[in-house]
């Protein structure tokens, strides 16, 4: 994962794979070369992992390979969740139970106690992911997922104890205009946020939606500054909405 872009496409050309598995971030990366045709491979499964997969990205890679993505819902506990056969993400209720502290009529916090350990226990574990409460036609009983919005460390609370989910932040960046693919939001302060976003036209448009959007809130003093470069340590996560408030 730690090698250069070039290396892997080098090696998936040669490789030819029928599954491609990799964090948003990678994918998209790997979408662009496929676009640009460095990369030509024609994978029958697409899986995310790792990271949030927002809806652009979701667009993006699925048009570049042409096959749906599903998703694996994982960490260190074990498998939380993945898509069903209709594209849906399913929690692992089969193996987990898993009660919801609701953040609103939609979202929640998922608290998880593994059915199936023999050590290590897991006893209503309280993630630190915000989910989406969903519909499915599959059939399958276990809950739907709608969506994964991202940790409630990405929850943002702006000056005037003004809360700012992720999802907030994504639908406005998404609606300022359907070209902007790249961009991240930081949150530095309880009046500062910080956006990425390469194209200065379209870094205009951003930063006058997400005024919009906190003044429809009611965070009327929000200062939008332009950054340079995402915030991101090589190895890590790429988080697209993060909050560095102390």
């Amino acid at each position: 994962l730690l090698q250069p872009l070039d290396v892997h496409v080098t090696r998936l050309n040669q490789l030819q794979p029928d599954v491609l598995v990799g964090q948003p971030s990678l994918l998209i990366r790997l979408a662009k070369a496929q676009g640009e045709t460095s990369l030509s491979i024609g994978p029958s499964k697409v899986i995310s992992v790792a990271e949030v997969l927002s809806p652009e990205d979701e667009r993006v890679i699925s048009e570049a390979f042409g096959v749906r993505v599903d998703q694996v819902y994982q960490c260190t506990e074990g498998l939380l969740g993945q898509t069903c056969p209709h594209g849906t993400m399913h929690l692992n209720e089969d193996w987990l139970l898993v009660e919801q502290e609701w953040l609103d009529e939609k979202r929640f916090i998922p608290v998880v106690t593994d059915l199936r350990r023999s050590s290590q226990p897991v006893v209503r574990y309280r993630m630190n992911d915000i989910l989406h409460a969903g519909t499915c036609t599959c059939g399958s009983r276990t809950m739907a997922i709608s969506r994964i919005e991202g940790r409630m460390d990405d929850v943002m609370v702006l000056q005037g104890d003004v809360t700012v989910f992720p999802d907030f932040v994504r639908r406005a960046i998404a609606g300022a205009h359907p070209d902007i693919r790249e961009y991240q939001v930081v949150q530095l302060s309880g009046t500062e946020i910080s956006l990425f976003i390469p194209d200065p036209a379209h870094w205009d448009m951003a930063s006058q939606a997400l005024q919009a959007l906190f003044n429809r809130l009611g965070a009327r003093e929000i200062v939008v500054i332009s950054a340079q470069s995402l915030y991101h340590h090589d190895g890590s996560k790429l988080r697209r909405i993060l909050a560095l408030r102390s």
